[in-house]
């Protein structure tokens, strides 16, 4: 591709999740390596300049902060894994564009709303192609897991195209998933973003039936997952329930979960508890502020920055940082 289009410049760009440094990630995952050998170079977006812009047409998100070296790309490729996710059945090329983010804008729109987040996002962020990574793929408990079973090693596929609903479409069939499940998806193509009808999409190369594996989807609940783990939801939104699911796959597949003992979570509004609970107490999220005396108690909506703290308290690592505003 390099020696037929003959570009001046390769930038591969990326802005870490969970307030990471980027720099690091590229050097532990020797991805600066692979590209400095093919003649690119690596950026971290969060030494970027970020312009913001407004989103015609949005519902969750009205406006977003873009960095200028996206908005001023000749031609914007996006990489994403072929991987299920717990909060969104799916993360392919759509839901890639949360990369270009800073830390703090990230979060915006982590709750019910998450996946309108991602349709309004590619109203203003459109690459104009999409390569989806399935050499390897996750499935199960993504898009990161502990679970070793839920990398599937031999999957060897590569979907790519234009149009990214589509593009996405055809990726969560291969999975052996329905696109219309995958709601980021669904609302795209209503909107009249792109195309997810299979029926109406060109295919080229291997048919959707030739390389189609049934994924294991990811299960976001948390309640009865974990035996030594109550948890009392009452009204908790998605954003609680699989953010906390997420935090409770990590720490049981690292061995974490299992040394806590019993142990008690409170979650969401007008949640019933009973007079005595048992083991450690923990309260997440603003809307279960009124239990916080009841244990330990991490503020949020959603409690992302909670979680992180429990995640470090409970395993005792504690992250490399790079300031974001």
């Amino acid at each position: 591709m390099r020696e037929e289009s003959s570009p001046e410049e390769i930038i591969v760009a990326e802005c870490s999740a969970l307030n990471c440094d980027t720099n690091l990630c590229f050097t532990n995952t020797k991805i600066g390596e692979a590209v400095a050998r093919a003649g690119g170079k690596t950026f971290c977006l969060e030494e970027d300049t970020y312009r913001e812009v407004e989103i015609p047409g949005a519902k969750a998100l009205l406006s977003v902060r873009l960095p200028e070296t996206i908005l001023e790309a000749d031609v914007f490729i996006t990489v994403p894994k072929m991987k299920t996710h717990i909060m969104t059945t799916i993360s392919l090329s759509l839901k890639n564009q949360q990369g270009v983010l800073l830390w703090n804008d990230k979060k915006i729109c982590h709750a019910a709303d998450l996946h309108q987040k991602f349709a309004d996002l590619y109203r203003v962020v459109k690459p104009d192609l999409a390569i989806v990574d399935g050499i390897y793929a996750m499935q199960g408990q993504g898009p990161y897991s502990f679970y070793p079973n839920d990398v599937v090693k031999d999957m060897n596929v590569i979907v790519a195209g234009t149009d990214l609903v589509a593009v996405d479409a055809v990726t969560t069939a291969v999975m052996g998933l329905n696109p219309m499940d995958a709601l980021m998806i669904r609302i795209a193509y209503h909107e009249g973003q792109g195309e997810a009808d299979l029926n109406k999409i060109n295919v080229k190369g291997k048919a959707i039936e030739e390389v189609r594996r049934n994924f294991v989807p990811a299960v976001p609940d948390p309640r009865g997952a974990f035996p030594n783990v109550d948890i009392y939801a009452g009204g908790a939104c998605q954003g609680c329930l699989t953010f906390l699911r997420s935090t409770l796959d990590k720490l049981n597949g690292a061995g974490f979960l299992q040394k806590m003992g019993k142990t008690s979570i409170i979650l969401g509004l007008n949640t019933y508890l009973p007079e005595d609970l048992e083991g450690n107490v923990y309260i997440f999220g603003d809307c279960a502020q009124e239990h916080s005396d009841r244990g330990t108690y991490y503020p949020g909506c959603v409690p992302i920055e909670g979680l992180l703290e429990f995640v470090k308290t409970v395993t005792g690592y504690n992250p490399p940082k790079q300031n974001q505003v």
